[in-house]
């Protein structure tokens, strides 16, 4: 049930002075409900009554130098509890009538909850670094937690919406679909390389990130575009309300070199497609169907989200979440701590050991951009979880050479520098974590590092076919370049090399 003298209190934070009229234009609080509330507001010298008939108005009275916003969180349209910020405080209070599942980090026998920092699981929603310095300045927003309400389309199912302004949400009346019988939709098929012969409808403006407002408000550091497919025009279209798709637009700041080559990731974007394709077609992963648009001389990257369907949302977290650690701290957990939290919330045998092979894989391709939110599960149903279909797969070798890392976190806490030269006994030491059996778990091991050998040299022969659009150079230094192709024959000799040197291959009696 709505705190309908919160909401109107909470309208007073926008607008100090409001008649009788207005509060029912904007509250849809009207006739003897909204004369008591405002009777018992006033006698309890929260707000004050001046004039008369017509004339009457009324206006907040501040017993406090501060006073609190309050946003109402929800999950799939049920009201969870209310977040109230203010004065470096972040307090959060359950709704009485809420029975799901406690959120991760808030604890529900201390409720309401206090904490100096918004909470995490909320807070690892919100777009990184220049793209939540857009968020916040586009509206002038005073504090972290108002942005939660323009994350219109965030991953998974959260809302956030002004207690004061509840009263305009709409939860859908329609069931929602099972996700298992919808996810074949969502993944879809395609053949690598799959490049889309649509035409762009977006202005350079906001492909290239100049744009004053962001135009997805999906976290991560990356410029990323929300955009839907017009099948009959074969047009790509920005559709901020219900998309289905995601643009990842070529970015000149990193796809460039202006002589630093830490900021360089040149063709990251074809970089993305290969790997993902190669995870879904030869090893199968759940991978959502992605493809490459060439528009004014440059690849851009489009995936299909796998946590929408229609008008529904679905129940997805990441790890950072799920270990509630800041999203600035993404880097700096374990793949132990990863896999213990992994193995508390999954139940199936099969999501367990599709994460492993999926951490093996990313160990093989030199996945190096691994962190935490970049692996996250999603609720099927009934709250049982499985590791989502993958997203955000890239090979820092190959962008990088040989000695980039070859995981973005440690395998262990206890040896947290240790980010290359893993063994079998690695792997198998997180198989222990998920209690999974080592001759199954090095048999999937095996399997994949065939794959590799056998399949990769093929791919790389396949994206020859992007040659017809472009050069795909690489640049060396200034003056020396070189292209992709000659970039994934070294990476794949060198991965083998380094392999051979670990006994990866005399482990699985390759």
């Amino acid at each position: 049930m709505i705190n309908k003298e919160k909401v109107i209190l909470e309208l007073f934070e926008k607008e100090p002075q409001l008649t009788k009229k207005l509060i029912e234009l904007k509250t849809d609080i009207k006739g003897s409900t909204l004369n008591n509330i405002l009777k018992s507001l006033v006698e309890s010298n929260s707000i004050e009554r001046f004039g008369q008939g017509r004339a009457t108005y009324y206006q907040r009275v501040y017993k406090e130098t501060f006073s609190y916003k309050n946003i109402t969180v929800l999950n799939d349209g049920i009201i969870i509890g209310e977040l109230s910020f203010g004065d470096g405080k972040y307090i959060f209070e359950y709704n009485e009538k809420y029975k799901g599942s406690e959120l991760i980090g808030i604890p529900r026998n201390e409720n309401p909850y206090l904490s100096n920092t918004l909470f995490y699981i909320f807070e690892n929603l919100i777009p990184e670094s220049h793209r939540r310095e857009k968020h916040l300045n586009i509206e002038n927003f005073d504090d972290l937690a108002d942005s939660l309400t323009t994350l219109l389309n965030t991953h998974g199912s959260y809302e956030f919406v002004y207690t004061y302004e509840l009263f305009k949400y709409k939860k859908s009346n329609d069931k929602r679909p099972s996700y298992t019988t919808i996810k074949n939709k969502l993944l879809e098929t395609y053949s690598y390389p799959n490049v889309l012969n649509y035409e762009l409808d977006i202005s350079d403006e906001i492909l290239e990130d100049k744009s004053d407002t962001d135009y997805s408000s999906l976290s991560g550091y990356q410029n990323k575009i929300d955009i839907n497919i017009d099948t009959k025009k074969q047009t790509i279209i920005i559709d901020t309300k219900n998309p289905h798709y995601l643009l990842k637009p070529f970015n000149k700041n990193i796809g460039e070199y202006f002589g630093d080559k830490n900021s360089y990731y040149p063709q990251v974007l074809v970089n993305e497609h290969l790997f993902m394709s190669f995870a879904k077609n030869e090893l199968g992963f759940d991978v959502p169907y992605n493809g490459l648009i060439y528009h004014n001389g440059n690849f851009h990257y489009l995936i299909k989200r796998f946590d929408r369907y229609e008008e529904f949302r679905y129940e997805q977290y990441d790890f950072g979440q799920l270990l509630n650690i800041p999203s600035s701290k993404k880097y700096t957990a374990s793949s132990d701590e990863v896999f213990h939290k992994a193995n508390e919330l999954l139940k199936d045998k099969n999501s367990k050991l599709e994460l492993l092979r999926f951490y093996f894989y990313s160990y093989i391709i030199q996945h190096g951009d691994l962190h935490v939110k970049n692996i996250a599960i999603i609720n099927i149903g009934k709250e049982k979880f499985t590791l989502s279909p993958l997203y955000d797969v890239i090979s820092l070798g190959v962008i990088k050479g040989k000695d980039i890392d070859d995981l973005a976190l440690p395998i262990q806490k206890k040896h947290k520098t240790q980010k290359s030269k893993f063994t079998i006994d690695d792997f198998l030491y997180l198989a222990d974590i998920l209690e999974l059996n080592h001759l199954e778990v090095k048999n999937e091991f095996r399997k994949i590092a065939i794959k590799f050998i056998e399949m990769f040299p093929q791919y790389i022969e396949k994206t020859k076919e992007l040659l017809h659009y472009d050069e795909l150079s690489v640049s060396k230094t200034r003056h020396r370049k070189t292209n992709l192709i000659k970039k994934l024959n070294s990476f794949y000799e060198e991965r083998l090399i380094a392999l051979k040197k670990a006994l990866i291959f005399e482990e699985l009696e390759i």
